[in-house]
């Protein structure tokens, strides 16, 4: 790449960086003051949001880590 990482480490930076932006910005949205029974039903899908983020983002590193062998140059959590 141009910027001297390899495509698997793009990869592996992208979908961190994704799961990060979804985190901030789920506490962000549940930082807000809204009546109940909304406030529920927002928690309740952020929480499936954030699942979802973080399921994407172990399943797309786990497969490229599996394909290329490559560890993440920052240490990070990905599953064998």
């Amino acid at each position: 790449m141009k910027d001297g990482r390899t495509l698997i480490q793009r990869i592996y930076d992208d979908h961190f960086e994704g799961l990060s932006e979804t985190q901030q910005m789920a506490e962000s949205l549940l930082a807000l003051p809204f009546p109940e029974p909304d406030a529920a039903v927002i928690r309740e899908r952020i929480e499936k949001q954030l699942y979802n983020a973080r399921e994407w983002c172990d399943i797309i590193n786990t497969f490229f880590h599996r394909l290329s062998g490559m560890d993440d140059v920052h240490g990070r959590k990905i599953y064998d």
